[in-house]
């Protein structure tokens, strides 16, 4: 941010120039007087606050949006590999040339809002049943049909708890912080993002070639 300021800066001072002609030195003695005296760069910038603001929250998100495709570009180069190896819920073919992986949390108010987007499970359309803990799972399968016992069955093992832990220690692995986050043949979004977020991500990976997650 020096740059804007000293620019900001330096034309309001030789703005107020009644000599038309701009010294050779102008700058070493504007940088001079500055150093000397820097809170008039905060008595020039007062005067310009909004515009500050918005040259700091475009730097801002200037910066955010090249973190974000530096680390894309290198993930299309070492893309994640997620253990699909094991039973999953899943939708859409298998032979799809996009995989498309969600690691969330069913009480995340995030995992929630990105359930507008990609769509894909009936306790995120009812909020209120997973409030009920099991008996709020057994009403989904109920109404879609499902085998209860086998619901009951699989809560009462340890397969399910021990496959939720093994999918937080890949996730911590992968440096995901919070849920949701999102696999696209192996590059991450993390967060809930709209769909333009996902179209950008899927283009990226299949201009680049990128492989699908495998099984």
């Amino acid at each position: 941010m020096a740059i804007p300021w000293f620019v900001i800066v330096l034309a309001l001072t030789i703005g107020g120039c009644a000599t038309p002609a701009v010294k050779s030195d102008t700058k070493a003695d504007v940088a001079a007087v500055l150093k000397e005296h820097p809170e008039l760069i905060l008595e020039a910038l007062k005067d310009q606050e909004t515009q500050l603001l918005q040259l700091v929250e475009a730097g801002s998100q200037k910066r955010e949006r090249l973190a974000k495709e530096n680390q894309r570009l290198a993930e299309l180069k070492n893309p994640f590999q997620p253990d699909l190896s094991t039973p999953r819920p899943v939708r859409g073919q298998a032979s799809a040339p996009i995989t498309i992986v969600e690691y969330a949390d069913f009480e995340c108010p995030f995992c929630a809002q990105a359930h507008q987007t990609v769509k894909h499970d009936r306790l995120y359309e009812a909020p209120d049943l997973l409030k009920q803990g099991e008996a709020g799972m057994e009403s989904v399968v109920a109404s879609l049909g499902l085998d209860a016992e086998r619901l009951r069955r699989d809560l009462a093992g340890d397969d399910i708890t021990t496959q939720i832990q093994r999918d937080r220690d890949e996730a911590m692995r992968f440096g995901f912080q919070g849920t949701p986050a999102f696999l696209l043949n192996g590059v991450s979004l993390r967060g809930a993002y709209p769909l333009d977020e996902f179209v950008q991500v899927i283009e990226l990976v299949r201009s680049n070639g990128a492989q699908r997650s495998k099984d």
